[in-house]
């Protein structure tokens, strides 16, 4: 097994993870873990026909392994945000209910 960690920018980490199965067997994986959206993204099956990939919000992973890639992150030179939520974060508003689609289809 090998691993190639690579800063896409300041926000974002790439981790290339290959994996020997079996003599003749390797997988290739892709993590891309986003600091700015708290998203990390694995592609799967990479470069070959089958290539999928599923998206994960941050609170859903282990926060370990969070803090291990931040640090690497910030390592190769990143600048990636906190981990924790901002204490005076601001929440958004919601939309007005003009703005909101109706359900119904639009009136005549």
């Amino acid at each position: 097994m090998s691993d190639s960690y690579f800063k896409s920018s300041d926000q974002i980490l790439v981790v290339n993870r290959s994996i020997h199965i079996s003599q003749w067997s390797t997988r290739s994986y892709v993590y891309i873990f986003d600091f700015e959206f708290r998203t990390m993204t694995v592609v799967t099956d990479y470069t070959s026909s089958k290539e999928a990939s599923e998206t994960h919000p941050f609170p859903s992973l282990d926060p370990g392994m969070l803090r291990a890639m931040h640090d690497k992150l910030t390592d190769l030179g990143g600048n990636p945000k906190p981990l924790e939520p901002e204490a005076d974060a601001k929440r958004a508003f919601a939309a007005p209910l003009s703005l909101k689609k109706s359900s119904q289809g639009p009136k005549p």
